[in-house]
């Protein structure tokens, strides 16, 4: 994976494309298409590529960053940083964090793993496939991760789920093949030897501003950030339950637009939203969660399903008017009827989900 990579072998692999390589590449004959010079990677833009585009090294007291398309699904490394504010607005194939300390840093989509290795008091939010610590001290970060993060050898880190918003980020989700509602943020593998756990949850009401705020530096203005909304909504995860009741539901074939309005319609009934899994399934897979008389099965030719979980008083209710607030729900929202419906549906899914994740 691209996590477990050196700089030098990532160098290697970017050299590995006589595109990359070579700079011009060579006449492919007439009968080709030529790309014009807006389809063209960032990279080729240039001229050449070259590896210091990719890196932020041996910086102090910075804000720098990097705009939508200015990575193009390259890897990036920062390296060796001291007080700075980093951000990477675009998505991107890996990232390499390294020997930094009191940064704050945002990492936009990340089609493949987020490594962080020895870095102390640093602040993040990210966005990736894995994400994966080694060696490090006194972390915060807002995460949204596909799969189970991992952290070693590392304590004191503080988790919490992904929040931020700015006009492009829903299209780097998904040019790094990262689905939105996919987030398994809370789900800590700790590798770190011991008895007691090395990581806390940061509190459900903490600000975005307070970890990664929005940028200060006229260099990265066009980029529209509003700490105020997000492109993905706040799940508490494995947070301590404070109330007793469970829902679970599913949106079928919703776009994500209409998912993220039905996820505000429920935070203005009382209940709170504790994971959500992202996953393609067939109307058949559906009915065999759901039963013969699940309706929104229909639906499941017209996009991913998407099943979430809650936790309050009257969740089925509050998730049904949720439903009735938001047009256009109806067709693609299944609820559960009761909580040993919600029991039974959201094991069935959860099945679903582990089959197609190891597929």
């Amino acid at each position: 994976m691209g996590c477990c990579e050196t700089k030098e072998a990532s160098g290697e692999k970017y050299m590995e494309s006589g595109a990359l390589a070579g700079g011009a590449a060579e006449d492919s004959g007439s009968d080709e298409l030529e790309q014009s010079e807006d389809d063209r990677p960032c990279w080729e833009k240039k001229g050449d590529f070259n590896a210091d585009d990719f890196i932020f090294e041996k910086l102090s007291d910075q804000v720098v960053g990097k705009l939508p398309g200015e990575v193009g699904g390259q890897g990036f490394d920062i390296d060796s940083c001291k007080g700075c504010d980093i951000y990477i607005f675009d998505q991107i194939d890996s990232a390499q964090i390294d020997d930094c300390v009191d940064c704050r840093i945002f990492i936009g989509p990340c089609k493949g793993s987020v490594f962080l290795r020895d870095c102390t008091n640093c602040k993040l939010v990210v966005a990736c496939q894995q994400f994966r610590t080694r060696d490090c001290h006194n972390i915060d970060v807002l995460l949204h991760c596909k799969t189970q993060p991992i952290i070693e050898s590392s304590d004191n880190f503080r988790f919490g789920c992904f929040q931020f918003y700015y006009p492009e980020l829903a299209g780097q989700f998904k040019q790094a093949e990262l689905p939105m509602f996919m987030n398994d943020w809370s789900s800590i593998y700790d590798f770190t030897p011991g008895d007691s756990k090395h990581y806390k949850f940061l509190p459900v009401d903490c600000k975005v501003a307070d970890v990664v705020p929005a940028p200060s530096v006229a260099e990265l203005s066009g980029v529209e950030v509003d700490l105020g909304k997000s492109t993905v909504p706040n799940a508490v995860g494995e947070r301590p339950r404070t109330v007793e009741g469970a829902g679970w539901g599913c949106l079928v074939g919703a776009s994500p637009d209409l998912s993220m309005l039905f996820f505000a319609a429920l935070a203005t009934q009382g209940v709170v939203l504790v994971r959500t899994k992202e996953v393609s399934l067939k109307a058949a897979d559906l009915h065999a969660i759901m039963g013969k008389d699940a309706t929104v099965a229909a639906k499941a030719s017209e996009g991913s399903v998407v099943g979430f979980w809650l936790n309050g008083p009257r969740c089925t209710a509050a998730a049904q008017a949720a439903v009735a607030a938001v047009v256009g729900a109806a067709a693609h929202v299944h609820v559960s009827g009761s909580s040993a419906a919600a029991a039974q549906e959201s094991q069935r899914f959860a099945a679903k989900v582990e089959l197609v994740m190891a597929v």
